[in-house]
């Protein structure tokens, strides 16, 4: 979450992140990346005009210009962040394609701050004037009122035969050689219980499922965007590209020793590891059409990271970015996730539309930031995310939740990792 250091900086007295956000919830453009208990946390306070990409802007070619205009607002010494919807690959590889509603979410930021928990330490940064204004609103938060219990709903869209017919359709294509491997993931919907908001939903959250990658954005149509995703996609720092693919799932144990057999098991997994290899390879081949030739790496492989709900496969690639390449270069290059799409990338793309049937929306898009000339950058991919919108006095709530198909895969056993990976955002909407 380090985001360059431009302009001006002032310390603050701490304040928690999610509380400084409830300063700034209801405003367009605010949005939050949220690093847990032990990693740093970014706030980006509305107002926040977006940079205009949709309908009109695909058919001219002109969002080539808006991601044009976010570089140039990076060189201003400001920082640019928001959200690429997973519909968004369209658009960046084939820039005539015309969305009906903007696939790109990118706000320019003239302040900000940072949040280090381990030393309890805020940093107010950016330009006098708009840092003022934010010290200002800051100094009139009030306190939160205990958090609310939960009491909506969230549930499968599909019934369980839709989910395993389309896992069988895609091993269909596994053993035909169209594929070796995509993410195949199940609709979600539900509403939050009566006087809950979005706050209160990322307030539980955060408190009982803290992820390294977690946001909360809301749109400029109203639509609020929650991710407590364990996922980094890309980071660009040095000069350096960074992807972490995520790859092979076990849940918690219910006891110290069930969870240890839980992490060995996962480590061991044949399966697994063939998953996560697969897509190392296919982020080695993205990053190394943007980094030096020789230069891409995988430092770390197949490393065994713990969260609240399930232990996860993690992978390292590394790469030197090739001179004359940056932050934005690379976000083509890559996007969308390679380990939500599958292997080759553009055929599990084309399989997965048709078993899917619906846009992903904000769901394995990426959320993050881009500074220092769009020489660095951070973002995650958008998986356990809700999108929210207010309907009827009270607030809609969608996700998916997704998984590996392979040829090993058992389908019941992808429906319920599935549903185990939706349990923390069930447990904090439904409780």
């Amino acid at each position: 979450m380090t985001a360059a250091v431009r302009g001006h900086v002032k310390p603050l007295d701490w304040i928690d992140p999610v509380h400084a956000l409830s300063a700034f919830a209801g405003e367009t453009g605010t949005l939050l990346l949220s690093g847990g208990p032990d990693t740093q946390s970014l706030l980006f306070p509305g107002p926040a005009a977006p940079f205009p990409i949709g309908r009109a802007e695909a058919q001219s070619g002109g969002w080539f210009d808006a991601i044009g205009a976010a570089r140039d607002a990076a060189a201003k010494g400001d920082l640019v962040a928001g959200l690429f919807e997973y519909e968004a690959a369209r658009t960046l590889s084939w820039p005539d394609w015309s969305p009906d509603t903007p696939p790109i979410h990118l706000f320019a930021y003239r302040a900000w701050l940072r949040f280090d928990p381990l030393a309890r330490r805020v940093t107010l940064e950016g330009r006098a004037t708009a840092m003022r204004a934010v010290e200002k609103r800051l100094a009139a938060v009030r306190p939160l009122p205990d958090a609310r219990a939960p009491s909506g709903s969230f549930e499968p869209v599909w019934p369980k035969a839709k989910y395993l017919q389309s896992c069988h359709a895609i091993l269909d294509h596994i053993r035909a050689g169209d594929i070796y491997q995509t993410n195949l993931s199940q609709p979600f919907a539900g509403r939050l219980g009566e006087g809950d908001t979005p706050l209160d939903l990322f307030r539980r959250l955060t408190a009982d499922s803290p992820a390294p990658h977690g946001a909360y954005l809301r749109l400029p149509d109203g639509r609020v965007v929650i991710s407590n995703s364990p996922e980094r996609f890309v980071r660009l720092e040095d000069g350096v590209a960074q992807a972490r693919p995520i790859k092979g799932t076990r849940p918690r144990g219910a006891t110290p020793e069930a969870d240890a057999a839980l992490v060995r098991e996962l480590a061991e997994s044949e399966k697994d590891r063939a998953e996560n290899l697969m897509i190392v390879d296919l982020m080695r081949n993205d990053l190394s059409r943007v980094c030096a030739p020789g230069s891409v790496e995988v430092p770390e492989l197949f490393k065994v990271e713990s969260f609240a709900n399930v232990h996860h496969l993690v992978s390292t690639v590394t790469g030197q970015l090739a001179e004359g390449r940056d932050g934005l270069d690379l976000l083509a290059a890559a996007f969308p996730p390679g380990s939500i799409t599958g292997a080759p990338k553009l055929r599990a793309m084309d399989i997965l539309s048709a078993q899917e049937g619906a846009p992903r929306g904000a769901y394995c898009g990426a959320l993050g930031w881009i500074g220092d000339r769009a020489q660095t950058m951070d973002f995650n991919v958008m998986i356990r995310t809700l999108t929210l919108e207010e309907e009827d006095g009270g607030w809609a709530v969608s996700g998916r939740s997704g998984g590996a198909i392979t040829i090993g895969s058992d389908p019941e056993e992808e429906y319920a990792e599935t549903m185990a990976k939706a349990s923390a955002l069930k447990k904090a909407i439904a409780g």
